[in-house]
């Protein structure tokens, strides 16, 4: 039976270092499917401006949402309190949340995403 997670991070988009570290550490703890986060293409946002800020996304299927989250909080953020992480899914029973990077980062061992 497949298990899914939904993640989205929000960032500003000079932050694709730390991003590249997150996907690498994800190989390491998911070496069966080797699931990674993607960038959003932000062509349709909408309007004619600039778009300040980068979308991540990935539904990852059989990876434990905290392995997730260990890699997201182990990765060299220049500004983690400027970094969301947007969480849901129905086979963890998680409801939708979103905490920052240094949130995420102080939580306890024994807490999960939800």
């Amino acid at each position: 039976m497949s298990v899914i997670v939904d993640y989205m991070i929000v960032l500003d988009n000079y932050e694709d270092e730390a991003m590249d570290v997150v996907n690498k550490l994800l190989d390491e703890v998911d070496d069966a499917r080797h699931q990674q986060f993607r960038k959003i293409g932000m062509g349709r946002a909408g309007g004619s401006k600039f778009y300040t800020s980068d979308v991540w996304a990935a539904a990852f299927n059989h990876l434990i949402p905290t392995d997730v989250d260990d890699c997201i909080a182990s990765a060299p953020w220049r500004y983690p309190d400027e970094v969301l992480v947007i969480v849901s899914g129905p086979d963890y029973d998680i409801d939708l949340h979103a905490r920052t990077v240094t949130q995420l980062r102080a939580r306890t061992p024994k807490e999960t995403t939800t």
